[in-house]
């Protein structure tokens, strides 16, 4: 899925490009989310992390060196969709919020993310196709900056990242390399899971290589009742080092009823850079 906060994020290959709604009455719901606007592949994201070498103190001393102390000016990147595509993108989440129960079914009945088109999705399948070819190729431009500061607890090798605004969903987030996780405040423990290397085409930032955090819980079937929630972390250098690629992405399912998810891509320097 395109998506790039100066990049874009990862996405496996058949996943549906990430698609952005533009504001509407719905902002409290939408735009709230934390690339500030809705990604219809959000929605259909497996969150199946990349195969990750174990975790290792080579790969711990690698990320380490990449985080900067205090605060740096992040770029937050978005994919550049044509209007065209971004009605289609409307139109199928309006189609997966107006028919919870089946979209979340049919999510599950593929759950490595080759979502085929489906007429209950709310477009014609050349609409569908068009979509799904246009996210491979869509650029990113940088939707915003903002200040996203590195609080380091030193001497330990842990920082609390803290940021406002489209830096929500990550704000009190530490990431813990001392004990191998990332700390969030709203889903709790996310193992360090080892560096992997890039092969999401979904999201087209110049990686070399990014660190894995993840977790996953489920209660009962999501589809009947129950509730169901992932959520994921990468951070990696980009090009030549002197950036700084990280994106993070959640997935919540309740009772059949609600879809909850968020993206951010963000870019930012490198330590002393």
């Amino acid at each position: 899925m395109p998506v790039t906060p100066g990049a874009h994020a990862p996405r496996e290959r058949g996943r549906p490009p990430v698609a952005f709604a533009t504001p509407s009455r719905r902002r409290g719901r939408v735009e709230r989310l934390g690339a500030g606007t809705a990604a219809f592949a959000l929605v259909v994201l497996a969150l199946a992390a990349p195969r990750a070498s174990r975790a290792a103190a080579v790969d711990v001393d690698r990320i380490a060196a990449l985080l900067p102390d205090g605060t740096v000016t992040a770029e937050v990147l978005t994919p550049d969709y044509s209007m065209r595509m971004q009605e289609v993108s409307r139109r199928m989440i309006n189609a997966a919020e107006a028919n919870p129960k089946w979209f979340q079914s049919w999510i599950a009945q593929h759950p490595r993310g080759d979502l085929p088109w489906h007429p209950n999705l709310g477009v014609t399948r050349q609409e569908y196709d068009e979509y799904m070819a246009q996210g491979h190729s869509a650029k990113y431009t940088v939707r915003t900056r903002v200040q996203l500061t590195f609080e380091h607890h030193a001497p330990e090798r842990r920082w609390t990242l803290r940021g406002w605004g489209v830096l929500t969903p990550i704000n009190g987030t530490s990431i813990d390399l001392e004990h191998g996780q990332v700390l969030t405040q709203r889903f709790g423990n996310l193992p360090f899971m080892g560096i992997s290397q890039p092969n999401e085409p979904g999201v087209q930032l110049p990686w070399v290589w990014y660190g894995v955090w993840k977790a996953s819980h489920q209660m009962g079937d999501p589809r009947k009742g129950g509730q169901a929630m992932g959520a994921s972390f990468h951070m990696g250098p980009l090009g030549d080092g002197k950036m700084v690629g990280l994106y993070w992405v959640t997935r919540r399912l309740n009772r059949g009823r609600q879809l909850a998810d968020e993206f951010l891509l963000l870019r930012f320097p490198a330590r002393g850079r």
